[in-house]
Formats: structure tokens, sequence, C-alpha cells
């Protein structure tokens, strides 16, 4: 056998055990990119998380709250909110019979828009984006046996009737410690009961 041939027999060898380290580099590697992955759908190796492992975010849910004069209220929580609902009534007690009116509300905490007009038949999306939006309404039935309804927006709450507002109730502010509730508006005589469920 020449040199030659003893050379190209060498670079032969070399190469197919380059090519064999290569490959099995190359699987080596595959294996650890298939197991370091965080979530698979290979129907084997799919995340798992018991049920009872799941945590619903914190939720608070007030019976019966009185306001009963025109100030800020505190509501205080430990978590960071997100929504607030409110269902209750404005109640007079001078007037006779009593004014009563059912009253529900939602405010939206955190980046969130209000809703105007576009055209007369559709709504889009208003430009500006609020810390806070909020909205309400109510049914109330009034002396004679009137019956009014409203819907207002910028406020959770808000009554009113013959041009006078008589009940106003405006999410102020919040953060993960409490929620400032400002009862803008109540007339003499005037309270507003409700429950508050925060989310």
């Amino acid at each position: 056998m020449n040199e030659q041939v003893i050379i190209k027999n060498q670079i032969d060898a070399l190469e197919q055990t380059t090519i064999e380290k290569i490959n099995a580099l190359s699987t080596k590697l595959s294996e650890l990119e298939y197991k370091n992955r965080y979530h698979v759908h290979n129907g084997i190796d799919n995340i798992r998380v018991a049920q009872s492992n799941i945590n619903v975010g914190t939720r608070v849910n007030g019976a019966s709250i009185t306001f009963s004069q025109q100030t800020r209220y505190l509501i205080g929580i430990t978590f960071n909110p997100t929504m607030i609902q409110f269902n209750g009534i404005v109640v007079d007690s001078i007037t006779a019979p009593t004014i009563r009116a059912q009253c529900v509300g939602i405010a939206l905490l955190g980046g969130s828009y209000y809703l105007q007009p576009s055209t007369t038949t559709s709504v889009t999306t208003a430009s500006t984006i609020q810390n806070i939006t909020q909205s309400g309404s109510y049914l109330a039935v009034l002396p004679a046996g009137a019956a009014r309804a409203l819907v207002t927006q910028t406020h959770i709450l808000s009554f009113e009737y013959g041009g006078i507002i008589y009940a106003r109730m405006t999410i102020e502010s919040y953060n993960n410690q409490g929620l400032v509730v400002n009862v803008e508006t109540l007339a003499t005589g005037y309270s507003i009961v409700g429950n508050f469920t925060i989310t």
C-alpha cells in the first residue's frame, strides 16, 4: 500500500468519526432542548395542575353598608382590585310615602375605556384610557306611585329626579389597601344602603 492510499484511508476514517460525533452531539442537544421545554403538547409530558392548587383571585362581598353622610368613605381591602359591583337602594326617610330607588353600578379599575357614540346605530371605544370607569342605573318609585329609571356614566350611583340630584356616589381612588368611595351628594333625610362585590 502506498503512502497516498494510507493517508486517504486515515482521512476517510477521521471524516467518519467526526460525522458520528456530530450526529451524537446533535442528538444530545435535541434531548436537552426537549427536556428543557416548559410545555409540551405530546399528551404525555403536558403540565398538569391539580384543581386544589388553582387559586382564584381574592374577592370581597360586603352586605348592607349604610352611607348616611355626604363624605368620603374608606373600604379596606388587602389585594389589588380590578372591579367593583354595587347593588343597593337609595332611601328618603322624610317624604311620605318613602321614596326608594333600586340602584346597581359597576366600576372597572385599571386601564379601561368608556364607550361613546359613533353613528346613530353604533358606539365605539373612547380615545382616552381611564384609570377608573364606572356607570350605574336605578329604578325608583316616587310619590303618587310614579316610577322613574335613569342610567349614569362616570358615577357608580346617581339618583335624581325633577332636575335635582339627591344621591351620588363615585369610586374616587383605589390601591391594595382600600377604596375611597366619595358620597359627593346626599340630600337631607336620604341614605344609601347596599352591597359591594370587589374582585
